[in-house]
This record gives structure tokens, C-alpha cells and sequence, in this order.
């Protein structure tokens, strides 16, 4: 009797750590656009300076974000701020629209989003700016 209520434990104790996988583990989750904007992305130029090449656009999972676009000073050749900026900005049409407030409100289609790369184009003009974090 000893032996088959030692079993039993046994295979109780199988059951109870060994043969359920939880399926709710939210890291196996993609993230979704709003998470994979939410960082500082610096601006690819073709021929860029280092200094040009810190050009940022930074987003907050807020709905707010910061700029500043670096220049190389034709005398000096110090690397100059273009002037930081805040401003605002959604995500719209199943988060493939992105919207950027500053002082006037700017559309871009979200053509490529991932952990590493942004890129985004205005919807009615040819070109595309490419990010990278």
C-alpha cells in the first residue's frame, strides 16, 4: 500500500512540474510600433560627418519626443546644434501613419520598423529617411 501511494505522489508530482508550458509568457510577444519607436534614432546621411551623423530624432512612449539636428560650421568647423526641439507625436491608421507636431504637423508613412532600423517617407513625395538606433 506504501509503494502505490509513493507512486501516486510520483506521478502527481510529475504532473504538476513537469507537464504544463505557460503559455501566457508575454516575452514571446512582438513589440508593437508605439515600443519599437520609443528610442533615439540618428538620422543615415549619405556622406555624413560624424558631426551630421548625430542628428536625432528621440520618442518617448508618451506621445512626446526631442530633436536636434547637428551641422559642421563652414569657418570654424565646430559641430553646431541646429536648435533642440520638442514636440508631439501619434501613430494613426493601424500604426502606419506617423504624425510629427512641432510648430506645423508633419505625415510620414512608416515603410520599415524594427528593433535596429526606421525608415519613413512623406506620403505624396518621392524620398525616405532612414534611422538607425
Amino acid at each position: 500500500m506504501k509503494t502505490l501511494k509513493l507512486i501516486a505522489l510520483s506521478i502527481l508530482f510529475s504532473l504538476t512540474f513537469f507537464s504544463c508550458d505557460n503559455d501566457d509568457d508575454s516575452s514571446n510577444l512582438e513589440p508593437t510600433t508605439q515600443e519599437l519607436l520609443a528610442h533615439k534614432w540618428f538620422i543615415v546621411i549619405e556622406g555624413a560627418t560624424p558631426c551630421t551623423a548625430t542628428s536625432y530624432f528621440d520618442f518617448n512612449t508618451d506621445g512626446t519626443f526631442a530633436t536636434d539636428t547637428f551641422y559642421e560650421h563652414s569657418v570654424s568647423g565646430d559641430c553646431t546644434s541646429g536648435g533642440y526641439l520638442e514636440g508631439t507625436y501619434s501613430l494613426l491608421d493601424d500604426n502606419v501613419t506617423l504624425i510629427i507636431n512641432l510648430s506645423t504637423s508633419e505625415t510620414f508613412i512608416i515603410e520599415l520598423i524594427s528593433t535596429t532600423d526606421l525608415v519613413i517617407s512623406p506620403p505624396d513625395e518621392d524620398g525616405e529617411l532612414v534611422f538607425t538606433r
